[in-house]
């Protein structure tokens, strides 16, 4: 097993010890094969300087060799040298930062250690070798002297990458370090091992470091003169880990079974008040601790375990905080308790729980149905005379069932009644004269609380009713249109909703409501909706018949279409128009009004009728005429309709016996139809001639 040396100190490996003094220390072992030596020698003989600070300090000494071929190796470098059997080697070595080691079978070794300023020796060190002759083999023994008091002794654990205190002569003032520096490295000292301080009846004190989580079997087995334990974190050491075999061996591992005194970063510590946020108090944390008289145990810690307050003879009361689920076997035995303050949340007492308690006169358990009960949890508890305060209507159920009906007096617990709208809410018990906390409000949705009645601050001697009422929220029930607030309704939570009649507005179509919950919920609740604005038809219509139409948006300027025309016809004019659209369809009507024409019958050029007729007026044929001696060559073409124009028809009448007249070559004249229409050839029918001195001639063309 590997061995340090702390700093100002020497690491001797192959010995059961490192050393550390806070002045400066030397410590040398020998070493050999387990299996014992036949030449009669250590194999080895070890010494380490570690990380010496001290410029001023200077080693000397001398070696006792036992063979012939011998060297020294010194800071990586080897000093050889020949020595008959038992010759002496001296050696003075200064500056002693470094690792010196002395090789070979060295028989006897002295090292002295000195300031070189004053010449004063700091201290002396001898390893020797003893022998025994059996059967002419010489079987040795490791020796090594102890040093100094003070000094510290170390052991790697877990892989070598922490550090164990081990076993040594300690006395007076202990300081363990948190870090030891060895070799260029860091290690953490993390535990004290099984009986490290065993035996040290001189050491006084003992400071642990909270790097330290462990405390080994038998650590301060009698150290009778230890009155002091100085700490830094209080909650490392409420999770300090102590061994859970043999009891003995447990109880001589908390170093507080000794010392009446506990220092907390240098305050003593009697009145503890235990940090909020700490969950579990470990088990043995107090053991045996008689310097502490009272505890606070915050609201955070669920756990209490094993013999945790266990000989506590100055703790006096202790309540356990409703947090706590779990307490560990013989947690508050021995203590010097005469009231206890047991939550309902703890429904398991562990064995030993209260034992030895001589001066218990005061049980307050609050657990609304009977527990799981350990062995001897009241051994050595007066309960004859002790009173028991449990739920009035167990009473009667403790009364007849073992260990409870041991007590004298079975009492009930003073309680708080809560009372909500008529109705029992919940029921609190507590001890006489304890701190009373309110039962936190009650919340219930849709409602608010009124808040309870008068709270005592601490328990009366009596049972306490407290009162509270529920009264339903009203809630805003907003409908907005177009994003603005249309109208607001104040509704209970869980009333029936009644929704609003959808609004109206002209010339818009509403989007209707959106989602509304059929009841109030406990919350102010927005309805939207909006109005989409609408078209409408704007129709033209002419004669009764549509013109032209268009989609127009309701208030929209209108432009009035413009008038249509037709040949023959004046337009009558557009009927009223809307200068912006309403909310309806509009029709706009118009129509055509004939013109008037003269409609002319000629008969041989003159003049038989006329009438005036309306443009489109359907047109009869006028009667042909009759003229004695003549035949009537009968009308022009006559349209159907009256056309937009003067029109003219033309008839003539025609003897039998010239009705044809040939015209000469020389002849210069124009031809016309009857209906005066200049034409180029002659055509079928009457067709006029006129010459060129004025006559007219007709011309009938079979």
């Amino acid at each position: 097993m590997k061995k340090l040396l702390l700093p100002l100190s020497f690491l001797v490996i192959g010995c059961t010890t490192w050393a550390q003094n806070v002045n400066s220390f030397i410590d040398i072992c020998t070493y050999g094969y387990e299996d014992g030596w036949s030449d009669g020698y250590f194999e080895k003989t070890v010494l380490h300087i570690i990380n010496n600070s001290d410029a001023n300090l200077r080693m000397k000494g001398w070696i006792i060799y036992d063979n012939e071929d011998n060297s020294i190796e010194y800071n990586g470098c080897y000093d050889e040298f020949s020595l008959s059997p038992h010759q002496r080697r001296t050696f003075d070595w200064n500056n002693n930062t470094g690792i010196h080691i002395i090789k070979e079978k060295a028989w006897m070794i002295e090292l002295q250690y000195y300031n070189e300023d004053t010449g004063d020796e700091v201290i002396t060190k001898k390893a020797f070798k003893r022998a025994n002759m059996i059967s002419d083999i010489m079987y040795l023994e490791d020796v090594c002297e102890e040093a100094n008091s003070g000094h510290i002794n170390f052991n790697f654990i877990n892989n070598d990458t922490e550090l164990e205190v081990t076993k040594g002569s300690y006395t007076g003032n202990i300081v363990i370090p948190a870090e030891v520096i060895f070799n260029g490295g860091k290690y953490s000292v993390t535990k004290i091992g099984d009986g490290a301080f065993s035996s040290c009846s001189s050491m006084t004190a003992v400071t642990i470091p909270s790097s330290v989580n462990a405390i080994g079997y038998d650590a301060f087995q009698g150290c009778d003169g230890l009155t002091s334990v100085y700490i830094t974190d209080i909650v490392a050491w409420l999770n300090m880990s102590y061994p859970v075999g043999w009891w003995e061996e447990a109880l001589h591992a908390n170093p507080l079974s000794y010392a009446e005194h506990l220092y907390l970063n240098g305050n003593e510590v009697n009145d503890l008040i235990i940090p909020n946020g700490v969950t579990s108090i470990s088990s043995r944390t107090f053991r045996g601790f008689r310097g502490l008289t009272s505890v606070t145990i915050p609201n955070s810690v669920k756990e209490i375990g094993i013999e945790a307050f266990t000989g506590c003879q100055g703790l006096t009361s202790v309540t356990i905080p409703k947090s706590v689920t779990s307490v560990g076997v013989a947690s508050f035995s021995e203590c010097g308790l005469t009231s206890i303050v047991i939550p309902a949340s703890i429904t398991n007492l562990p064995d030993n729980l209260l034992w030895g308690c001589d001066k218990l006169m005061d049980v307050y358990y609050f657990a609304e149905s009977m527990p799981s009960v350990g062995m001897n949890i009241f051994y050595g508890v007066p309960t004859e005379k002790s009173t028991l305060h449990v739920p009035s209507f167990l009473i009667e159920k403790y009364q007849t069932t073992t260990p409870w009906s041991d007590f004298g007096n079975i009492a009930a617990l003073p309680q708080i009644t809560y009372i909500i709208n008529d109705e029992t809410y919940k029921t609190s018990f507590y001890s006489e004269g304890e701190s009373v906390i309110a039962e936190t409000e009650p919340s219930k949705e849709g409602y608010t609380f009124s808040g309870w009645s008068e709270i005592p601050t601490t328990m009366p001697a009596k049972d306490v009713t407290v009162t509270g009422s529920f009264t339903v929220n009203k809630y805003t029930l907003t409908y907005q249109v177009d994003n603005k607030t249309y109208k607001t309704i104040e509704v209970e939570y869980g009333d029936k909703i009644i929704f609003e009649a959808e609004p109206t507005k002209e010339g818009y179509t509403f989007s209707g409501w959106s989602e509304i919950p059929a009841t109030m919920p406990a919350k102010d609740v927005t309805v939207n909706g909006s109005f989409t604005i609408n078209k409408y038809k704007l129709t033209y219509k002419v004669d009764d018949k549509e013109y032209k139409f268009y989609e127009i948006e309701y208030g929209t300027s209108t432009i009035a279409e413009g008038e249509p025309s037709k040949d023959g016809y004046t337009f009558s004019g557009w009927s009223e128009i809307p200068a912006t659209m309403p909310a309806k369809d509009v029709t706009v009507e118009g129509a055509f009004i004939p013109k008037k024409y003269t409609l002319t019958y000629i008969v041989d050029g003159e003049t038989y009728k006329t009438y005036e007729m309306d443009c489109g007026a359907t047109l009869s044929i006028e009667p042909e005429p009759m003229k004695e001696g003549y035949t009537f060559s009968g009308w022009s073409e006559i349209p159907a309709t009256m056309p937009a124009r003067n029109l003219s028809i033309m008839g003539a009448f025609i003897q039998a016996d010239d009705i044809q007249e040939i015209l000469t070559v020389d002849d210069t004249y124009q031809i016309y139809t009857i209906d005066g229409k200049l034409i180029e050839a002659l055509q079928k029918g009457v067709n006029i001639i006129r010459m060129s001195d004025g006559r007219i001639k007709k011309v009938f063309v079979k």
